[in-house]
């Protein structure tokens, strides 16, 4: 099996709107045929790429009948594989996540490891702030 079938079959079987990122199918070859790949199967319209180097699974809406929105929690989780950073939500974001708030945040806030950093995916920001190991490491997700 080639590289571009087993990087499309790994896609395939993970649920739509999950994001990837190139070190995320570096066992199945070298970086560089794992980069072109990915490229092929955007051009197909197989995958869709979110950011340079963050690809996605759409899903396709029959109600709105167009493509969703990338999910930026699963984009900032994929950022934070590639760079090798520890993450945790912040303020509106980890209300959300954990289902106390209905309310959607506009900017996507993270305490990370990496430094000061943001990413714009249409109209919405993800932001990574720098902060200390010992209040994001070695704790539960939630």
């Amino acid at each position: 099996m080639n590289i571009i079938n087993s990087v499309y079959k790994y896609i395939e079987s993970q649920p739509f709107c999950s994001a990837f990122v190139v070190s995320d199918f570096i066992n199945f070859g070298n970086y560089e045929t794992i980069k072109k790949s990915l490229a092929r199967l955007e051009n197909k319209g197989l995958i869709r790429r979110v950011l340079r180097g963050v690809y996605d699974k759409p899903h396709f809406s029959k109600i709105i009948n167009e493509y969703s929105a990338p999910s930026p929690h699963k984009v900032a989780l994929a950022l934070a594989r590639n760079l090798n950073w520890n993450i945790a939500p912040f303020r509106e974001v980890a209300l959300n996540l954990l289902g106390i708030s209905t309310q959607v945040p506009e900017k996507f806030i993270y305490n990370s490891s990496g430094p000061y950093k943001n990413y714009q995916i249409r109209n919405i920001t993800i932001e990574f702030k720098h902060s200390s190991m010992k209040l994001i490491s070695g704790k539960s997700y939630m």
